[in-house]
């Protein structure tokens, strides 16, 4: 299924929005059923599970003056903006006065709540804002820049609305706590290249209100929904119709790697963001030269919604980590190992809400019967018509 005319012209809409067929869903938890596999007991503090590995080694830049975020300039919060509603942007701005909102808005009509940086030509979705943003500031960052599409955060994704892409648990303040490492961000997809397969977070696909907001699935290869493929997912579709843009690998080694001296990958497996949301401070950005953000801005600039904004989506960790990418040390998180044949997403979801309930303790069955005593939330955007 390709992107429909109204997408088209965002130019800037989320990486699984060619997946989905809205559906509205009404299904809320029940504030006694626990979740056993993400249970946090936070009166005795337990430690989460750690990470299976340190994703940042010896190349976190050096630490710089703390963050004050009662000063003005201090933070920046960088929006890429179509025609969301931007009325929150005003009342965070009063609970969090050193933040700085910088929105770049490609909408065609002037906006009439929210303070506007700059217009900018509606191409190359929400990367060509961030790039835009790093090339134009390169020499006066802010100590610490937060990047996101303009909706108001809020958990999940849909297809048919607004979506404010956070994974349960996560806040949007935490993007606020400048990190010791430079980075923030909450990975909530994998996706393995060049075939195009993808993997959701169970945390993203359904609402789960005792999750702590972990930047990994707390239990790691069990926290993610399984492998999938579709060849209407734009990282596939695209390529039969932007046949001069490069492959997702191709674009990978010559323009995120960008470093002749580093082996060439032919294969490599991502966690990232869904809906592009991350953090970094001024020294994380600036371990890549200006020039390099110039290139990608070249690469994302030609078309209104280039697959190259796609990838990119995918690659901001590799982006901003040069010492450090993924391709060569592996996925961040840790996550299933790729299977095959990999499912259909009809399948995966299919099979990640039974193991959810499965989980919780209780039967589909139940949930349909209880009515407005649902216990489970979904995001809609997941849901695809029967085939």
């Amino acid at each position: 299924m390709m992107l429909n005319k109204a997408e088209e012209s965002r130019g800037r809409r989320c990486y699984h929005c060619a997946v989905g067929v809205g559906v509205a869903a009404a299904l809320m938890v029940i504030a006694t059923s626990l979740y056993p596999l993400y249970r946090h007991n936070a009166a005795t503090k337990a430690p989460l599970p750690p990470l299976s590995k340190n994703p940042f080694g010896s190349e976190a830049p050096a630490p710089s003056t703390p963050v004050d975020l009662h000063r003005k300039n201090s933070v920046d919060i960088v929006l890429a903006h179509y025609n969301e509603n931007l009325t929150w942007t005003g009342e965070f701005n009063k609970a969090h006065p050193g933040a700085n909102f910088r929105i770049y808005s490609k909408s065609s009509k002037r906006v009439s709540d929210g303070n506007v940086t700059e217009y900018l030509p509606n191409v190359g979705r929400e990367s060509h804002s961030y790039l835009h943003h790093i090339v134009k500031n390169y020499d006066d960052l802010a100590d610490w820049t937060i990047f996101s599409q303009a909706a108001e955060p809020a958990w999940g994704f849909f297809s048919m609305k607004e979506s404010g892409h956070m994974c349960s648990g996560s806040k949007f303040e935490d993007y606020l706590l400048p990190r010791k490492e430079g980075w923030y961000m909450v990975y909530t997809v994998a996706s393995h290249f060049p075939d195009g397969a993808q993997n959701d977070r169970l945390d993203m696909m359904f609402r789960n209100k005792t999750a702590v907001g972990s930047a990994c699935p707390v239990h790691r290869s069990e926290g993610w929904g399984g492998w999938w493929f579709e060849s209407s997912h734009p990282t596939i579709a695209y390529q039969r119709t932007q046949k001069s843009a490069p492959g997702p690998v191709e674009f990978y080694n010559k323009y995120v790697i960008a470093n002749p001296s580093l082996q060439t990958f032919e294969s490599l497996t991502v966690t990232f963001a869904n809906g592009a949301r991350f953090a970094a401070s001024k020294q994380r950005i600036r371990m890549r030269p200006k020039s390099y953000y110039e290139d990608l801005l070249e690469q994302v600039s030609w078309h209104t919604d280039p697959i190259q904004g796609f990838y990119l989506e995918a690659m901001w960790y590799d982006v901003f980590h040069p010492m450090h990418p993924q391709g060569l040390f592996g996925a961040l998180c840790e996550v299933p190992q790729l299977p095959s044949p990999v499912a259909t997403h009809a399948e995966m979801y299919r099979s990640a809400m039974k193991r959810f309930l499965d989980f919780m303790g209780v039967s589909e069955s139940q949930i349909r019967r209880s009515g407005a005593l649902s216990i489970l939330e979904e995001s809609d955007a997941y849901l695809r018509a029967p085939e």
